[in-house]
C-alpha cells in the first residue's frame, strides 16, 4: 500500500446550492478543510444555518396546509396561494 500525501490547507469548492432566501445569502461557496487523516469537513456553521432553514420551511408550509379558509382570509391569503406555496420543496424559497 503506497502512503498518499494530503494537504493541510484549506480549500474552497464551488457548489451550486439551491436558490432563493435565505439560501441565496449564504452564497454558492462552501469552505472545505482537511483534517490530519484527510477527510473533507464541510463548514458546519453554513451547513447548520442551511439545514434549520429547511427544516423550519417544511414546518411553516405544514402549519399552513393545516389552516382552513377562514384562518387563511384572517391572514390575507387566498387559498390558491396557499396551494402554490405548499407544493414548493423545501430547498425553494
Amino acid at each position: 500500500m503506497r502512503a498518499v500525501s494530503v494537504s493541510s490547507a484549506p480549500i474552497a469548492v464551488k457548489a451550486p446550492l439551491p436558490s432563493g432566501g435565505a439560501i441565496a445569502a449564504l452564497g454558492s461557496t462552501v469552505g472545505i478543510a482537511r483534517h490530519s487523516g484527510g477527510a473533507p469537513l464541510a463548514s458546519l456553521g453554513v451547513l447548520g444555518r442551511l439545514l434549520v432553514t429547511w427544516q423550519t420551511r417544511a414546518e411553516t408550509r405544514r402549519q399552513l396546509a393545516g389552516l382552513d379558509a377562514r384562518l387563511l382570509r384572517d391572514i390575507g391569503l387566498h387559498q390558491d396561494e396557499v396551494h402554490q406555496e405548499i407544493r414548493k420543496p423545501f430547498w425553494i424559497a
